[in-house]
């Protein structure tokens, strides 16, 4: 906002009007009165992009002394995307709605320096699988302060009676640590 001083100025004098770049007698970018920009469509926020199409990087941010597109903002069977890639071009992290979504990078959450494919860092509870959010019916994973994993069910789970258990693959219990009752290794010595 402000004054434009030795430079070329397309303006509009009447009020409300929006300035409007085409070609070949289409419109191709709007910049709105309110200053918001349109590309491809009339603008609804600071800057809006129209999608040409399916599996298209619509916006990129391209290496400064090659063609390749760094981070690219897209859209893929009709959703969106965000593509980060390698200098040789490499996808090395995707971000999709509809399809999988990968990291080949070591992943830090709670720190900056991962050690290893994830690398979760906090103070006691770190990480929880859930199975049902209606019921709340989950798993606390913790390191404590003495460097001990402790796994500790949610006291709603199966009542006062919660375990952790490894299965065959028909689904048999093998392994079974109980929160209370018996713990046990069936199958085998130990």
């Amino acid at each position: 906002a402000g004054s434009i001083a030795r430079a070329t100025l397309l303006a509009s004098t009447a009020s409300g009007t929006a300035l409007q770049l085409g070609s070949a007698g289409t419109v191709r970018a709007t910049i709105a009165a309110d200053g918001n920009v349109g590309i491809g469509m009339t603008p609804t926020t600071k800057l809006s992009v129209k999608s040409t199409g399916s599996n298209v990087d619509e916006i990129s941010l391209v290496h400064s002394g090659n063609t390749v597109k760094l981070v690219s903002l897209g859209q893929e069977s009709s959703h969106g995307s965000i593509y980060v890639r390698a200098n040789s071009g490499v996808a090395q992290a995707r971000i999709s709605a509809v399809n999988s979504n990968y990291f080949l990078q070591n992943v830090g959450i709670g720190n900056t320096g991962p050690a290893a494919k994830l690398h979760v860092f906090g103070d006691w509870e770190t990480f929880r699988l859930t199975r049902d959010q209606a019921t709340d019916r989950h798993w606390d994973f913790k390191v404590a302060a003495n460097g001990y994993l402790v796994y500790q069910p949610v006291a709603t789970l199966d009542g006062a009676n919660a375990y952790a258990e490894i299965r065959d693959l028909a689904g048999a219990s093998k392994v079974r640590f109980a929160t209370s009752g018996d713990s046990y290794f069936t199958g085998g010595s130990v």
